[in-house]
């Protein structure tokens, strides 16, 4: 994990630093109000990407709670921005601990779907709840946060470990659960190529033109990658869900608009129509 290293900051409005983090991005270095900016910027996509997700596929008429990860994933990327903007400890706490409560509700989802009945259990309920406030309680408590990234990857891995059994269970797309897994991986090594060669990053960007400055920003990059992993995640646990309840959709990505879901019946809609103008033109 990075150290708290201050050296070469600037002085800026919510000083004294009182997280236990700071990353590899000089301190109000751009702008006098936000602390580290290129960090604190790249959180908009955890925002805004949820919460267009959530206006395209409100039509679907799903249960809340598998909306629920959507809005979830916004509120995580809220209390990132307010982390990396401010650096105070109370922050990075609503950062931290709201990336495992939606660990947490995505274990919760997929038990769900596999075992309807087990998931309504008191037990199962109760063992994830105390999952997240044994956690809490001891990285509040210790002040260590090795204590909180070695809980949060057990129950990243306990998440993928479900992933892949609905994977077995059912005919969901496997490209949208690897592509999530991929994408998921890979914003994590980059997040430790942040973390360990923050000085070589900081010599490369005294080498570069300005503009390529922000590809450098390893931690901001993370971000974007990271937040379109939960993301497609939370599309493949809906797709899950669809076809669990015999609602067949094609899965397309759009670069514009990202993943979508088309009804089945109306891709065959289209392929006949497109075989019938196929066919008068020939």
């Amino acid at each position: 994990m990075a150290p708290l290293n201050l050296s070469g900051n600037y002085p800026g409005f919510w000083d004294p630093i009182t997280s236990t983090l700071d990353w590899c991005e000089k301190n109000y270095e751009i702008n006098y109000y936000v602390a580290e900016f290129w960090n604190t910027l790249s959180n908009f996509t955890f925002i805004i990407q949820p919460l267009m997700a959530y206006y395209r596929l409100h039509r679907l008429k799903l249960p809340f709670l598998y909306y629920c990860p959507l809005f979830y994933l916004s509120f995580v990327g809220m209390g990132s921005l307010f982390f990396h903007m401010t650096l105070k400890y109370e922050m990075q706490l609503w950062d931290e601990l709201a990336m495992m409560g939606e660990a947490l509700l995505l274990c919760f989802i997929q038990i769900k779907i596999m075992s309807p009945e087990k998931a309504e259990r008191i037990i199962t309920k109760a063992a994830l709840i105390a999952v997240g406030l044994i956690t809490c309680g001891i990285y509040i408590i210790l002040n260590q946060p090795v204590i909180f990234q070695i809980c949060f990857a057990s129950v990243h891995y306990f998440i993928v470990y479900l992933g892949y059994r609905l994977t077995r269970l059912y005919s969901c797309s496997p490209k949208l659960f690897w592509s999530s897994i991929f994408f998921n991986h890979f914003a994590f090594l980059l997040w430790n190529v942040d973390n360990n060669f923050c000085g070589g990053l900081e010599n490369i960007r005294t080498q570069i033109p300005s503009l390529l400055i922000p590809v450098t920003q390893l931690h901001a990059v993370w971000h974007v990658l990271a937040g379109f992993a939960t993301l497609s995640f939370s599309f493949f646990v809906i797709h899950v869900h669809l076809l669990r309840t015999n609602r067949f959709h094609y899965i397309h990505f759009d670069l514009l608009s990202g993943w979508k879901f088309v009804p089945a019946r109306e891709m065959a809609s289209k392929n006949g129509e497109n075989s019938q103008m196929t066919s008068k033109t020939s």
